[in-house]
């Protein structure tokens, strides 16, 4: 199978499906808002179909600034995309890679002869869900403790209001270095069980895709960037990590600093030492600790990382140069 062939396929079968994804997706953040809607008593709002409405649509929200810089952002990446857009790396083209190394040692199928059973089939979507969730978990601690990555992830950190399309608010640097971690978690996988198994590279991959999609779908992923505190149970939060706890992390309040960096599951958190529990109280200050005037605009967002860096490194040398005479002096 050629790579052209292999990378096309996966995109015939994503488009004949988008509509249902979407469909189901929202279902789930509708699904997710209402239980938040009745679980909690902090919104004051009465328990009515009017109340709900209220609830997800706060007034005044619509009018926001923070909702005007999102959509001129996503607009003005979609429309520099062909700039880089060619430098992201995705599942299947590292499950491509993979399969094809493997398969230089010893042919696909060797080592396990007969057809994957359930077993087998549930280790694969475990393995896959959770490779690609430790991989984003690792890319997003070091997006906060590396000075030159946090210069980009300080973009999407400077929201002051969470809305769904907050999601997009990310510096197309640090987008592509996620596809890049990502990919290489749940990639690796992809490749390995087809190789093992002797199955279809594209159907496994397409198996991985969805049962990443699914769980994120499950754990309510989309109200992560909004409004609306839904919190889990604290033994569930032990284990998947909640939208609210999400919202903990956007949080600039002292307390909240570093803290939740996983996607899915809590566990990366926990053995990291970075794990915050949700409270009966939503977050209602988010944005950055310092700099925050200096992102509020979209030629902002594209710029400010790269003037970042440039600062650091023209004083660098000086500040160098300055304790070396320092310590000969």
């Amino acid at each position: 199978m050629s790579l052209r062939i292999f990378l096309q396929a996966p995109w015939h079968w994503i488009g004949s499906t988008a509509c249902a994804l979407i469909v189901f997706t929202w279902l789930m953040t509708l699904l997710g808002a209402a239980y938040a809607f009745f679980r909690e008593d902090y919104h004051g709002e009465p328990r009515t179909l009017r109340g709900f409405a209220r609830f997800l649509l706060p007034r005044g929200m619509i009018r926001d600034r923070q909702i005007r810089l999102d959509i001129t952002f996503i607009i003005a990446k979609k429309l520099t995309r062909c700039a880089w857009g060619w430098a992201f790396v995705g599942n299947f083209t590292v499950a491509y890679v993979v399969h094809r190394g493997l398969s230089l040692i010893a042919s696909a199928g060797t080592l396990l002869p007969h057809a994957p059973g359930p077993g087998e089939q549930a280790l694969f979507f475990a393995g896959a869900i959770a490779a690609q969730d430790f991989m984003n978990f690792l890319g997003h601690w070091l997006m906060h403790k590396v000075p030159a990555l946090w210069a980009f992830h300080k973009v999407h950190h400077s929201a002051t209001l969470l809305t769904p399309m907050t999601e997009h608010r990310v510096h197309p640097v640090q987008e592509i270095l996620d596809y890049l971690s990502i990919s290489l978690g749940g990639g690796i996988v992809i490749g390995l069980y087809s190789w093992l198994t002797a199955r279809p590279l594209i159907d496994a991959a397409i198996l991985g895709v969805q049962a990443y999609f699914l769980v994120g779908c499950l754990t309510f992923y989309q109200l992560r960037h909004s409004h609306i505190h839904l919190r889990y149970p604290r033994w569930l939060e032990l284990v998947l990590m909640s939208p609210a706890q999400h919202q903990i992390h956007h949080s600039r309040e002292q307390r909240h600093l570093d803290r939740n960096f996983g996607v899915m599951f809590a566990c990366w958190d926990q053995l990291f030492g970075t794990i915050a529990y949700t409270g009966p109280l939503p977050v209602t200050k988010f944005g950055l600790v310092e700099d925050q005037a200096a992102y509020e605009s979209v030629w902002r967002f594209f710029a400010m990382p790269f003037v970042e860096l440039g600062r650091a490194l023209f004083t660098a040398p000086r500040k160098a140069a300055a304790r070396y005479y320092l310590h000969r002096g």
